[in-house]
């Protein structure tokens, strides 16, 4: 930990509490609605719980971005600490968590507050506050840092795929069309990010043909080393299955896996898994 630069995340950013205290990171996280109670994300409620119970569940969960009273709570008392904050944030096109963390910062007035619109969500936001964190780790000042992220910014990939796109359409995530395509029998939609919403990025028929279009989106993207890191909504075998062939084809420097939070699960469903990656930094 930095007592120069301190590192904030929202929760949506996949890191189990073990692994943000490692890094550094402070959380703020989210808030979900489910079965007539509210949780914060990854505090109050175990996502393999929550896949539990979610399949069975008779109606969606609903979430909502944190208040900017909380994000204005955590960057006081780190500016008190007389310390510069970069805070990382899920994609402005699908939450509305940056404007959040904006508002607060502008309540605040001050300079030493640094807004990152990820453009991503999940383990491709993960890798980025990864390379925020080696960053500030290094020594690097401010400046530094946020030229860090903003390669990482432009240079990771995210891809993941959902058993059902019903999940995404419903709550507005994705549009009708790719909700009727993923409904052929058997078609695979891949999904990415795409100027910081979700889009469909291939259509592919079983899972196979996912792993070979995947990796060879990789091989095309990234020449040497990489960092990797995935992610499952209990469905932890399906995803092994393609990191396992990424480590047989790719040099890894450092590799992340573990269960989606819930409030990003609430929205692509029990079964959806990911995979994200970056060109390695020494």
């Amino acid at each position: 930990m930095s007592d120069v630069i301190a590192l904030v995340t929202d929760s949506t950013v996949d890191l189990p509490e073990e692994r943000r205290r490692e890094l550094g990171i402070t959380m703020v996280p989210l808030k979900l609605d489910f079965q007539g109670q509210t949780y914060n994300d990854w505090v109050d409620l175990d996502p393999a719980e929550f896949y539990e119970r979610y399949r069975k569940a008779d109606s969606l969960a609903t979430t909502s971005q944190p208040a900017p009273q909380e994000f204005k709570e955590v960057y006081s008392r780190l500016l008190d600490e007389s310390r510069e904050i970069i805070s990382i944030h899920l994609s402005s096109g699908i939450s509305g968590t940056h404007q959040s963390a904006t508002l607060a910062s502008k309540e605040l007035g001050s300079d030493r507050i640094h807004l990152v619109d990820s453009r991503q969500g999940s383990i491709g936001a993960t890798l980025i506050a990864w390379r925020a964190a080696n960053a500030i780790a290094k020594g690097l000042d401010v400046e530094g840092v946020l030229e860090q992220v903003e390669d990482a910014i432009d240079q990771t990939m995210l891809f993941f795929c959902v058993e059902e796109l019903s999940y995404l359409h419903k709550g507005g995530r994705i549009g009708m069309a790719a909700h009727l395509v993923g409904s052929i029998i058997n078609i695979k939609p891949i999904l990415n990010f795409k100027n910081g919403v979700i889009a469909p990025w291939a259509k592919v028929r079983g899972d196979r043909q996912v792993d070979s279009k995947i990796l060879a989106a990789m091989e095309a993207h990234v020449k040497g080393p990489i960092d990797i890191a995935w992610v499952h909504a209990a469905n932890s075998a399906r995803v092994e299955t393609l990191v396992n062939k990424v480590r047989e084809r790719f040099e890894i420097r450092k590799e992340f896996g573990g269960c989606l939070g819930a409030v990003i699960g609430s929205h692509v469903g029990p079964g959806a898994w990911g995979i994200a990656f970056q060109p390695a930094v020494e």
